[in-house]
């Protein structure tokens, strides 16, 4: 099973997001505080339904929102 495809709203530091991921390896690359560990922290949440940072939903919601959403599409591949 892999990550295809992360659409995020209000999460973080992203008003609107939406990755396709590849099945082979992902690399997120950027400056300091530009969003690669929020990125994954979007994964975690839709793996695990929690935050491995925040204590509260609340500080996951983007600043002066009032929701967040994070969607996900995962793909099962049988075995050969």
């Amino acid at each position: 099973m892999w990550l295809q495809q992360l659409d995020l709203t209000n999460f973080r530091n992203y008003s609107q997001a939406k990755l396709c991921l590849s099945p082979q390896i992902n690399i997120f690359v950027g400056d300091n505080a530009q969003g690669k560990t929020n990125l994954l922290e979007s994964i975690y949440m839709l793996a695990t339904a929690k935050s491995f940072r925040a204590l509260r939903e609340g500080e996951m919601v983007k600043h002066r929102e009032i929701e967040t959403l994070i969607r996900g599409i995962a793909v099962h591949e049988a075995t050969r």
